[in-house]
């Protein structure tokens, strides 16, 4: 199996201060985002899924990670289950075609209610996913499900709260030791 993870999705993982989303269901914060994300990747890991990391989602989540980012990339590039994906050539040839059926159609955004430069976005992890064989996103964006048709996109509201929470390598951010390291 391979999935992807989008930049959201990344932020709640891997940077412990972002505020998870609000659950639609509930109106409320989505309680123990982070732990569900951990349980997945672990549940991922354990049956040798691989999770694919668009370089656009990259790009957004390097933005909150601000000058810790180079840290963060060691992190995931030290993670077998992760795998950091170009948007090269043939990227770009699929989210054209995404963007010109959109065109054809008479609604650039196809339906997507974000700005422009969002939508692009979307459509470049869309197409980096397609491409290395995804069959799922993970993403809180309401306008990735419209970008990703025939792609299953997951929200971590939809995953479930796992009894305990799992250490993953990544559990401290990084620039930050613990009492051992120190």
């Amino acid at each position: 199996m391979i999935v992807a993870f989008d930049a959201d999705i990344l932020c709640l993982l891997l940077y412990p201060s972002i505020t998870p989303p609000i659950d639609p269901g509930t109106g409320k914060l989505v309680e123990r985002a982070r732990a569900r994300l951990q349980h997945l990747v672990t549940e991922l890991e354990a049956s040798r899924a691989r999770i694919v990391v668009p370089a656009p989602a990259l790009a957004e989540f390097l933005v909150v990670a601000g000058d810790r980012g180079p840290d963060y990339i060691r992190v995931i590039d030290r993670q077998a289950v992760f795998r950091i994906e170009p948007f090269d050539t043939a990227a770009a040839i699929e989210a054209a075609a995404s963007t010109r059926m959109a065109l054809s159609r008479g609604d650039k955004k196809a339906g997507a209610t974000g700005p422009w430069q969002c939508v692009k976005v979307d459509r470049q992890i869309v197409a980096v996913a397609r491409l290395r064989g995804v069959t799922e996103i993970y993403s809180n964006d309401s306008d990735m499900r419209k970008m990703a048709s025939g792609l299953k996109v997951v929200s971590v509201w939809e995953l479930p709260a796992p009894q305990d929470e799992p250490a993953l390598p990544f559990d401290d951010e990084p620039g930050r030791h613990s009492e051992e390291q120190q």
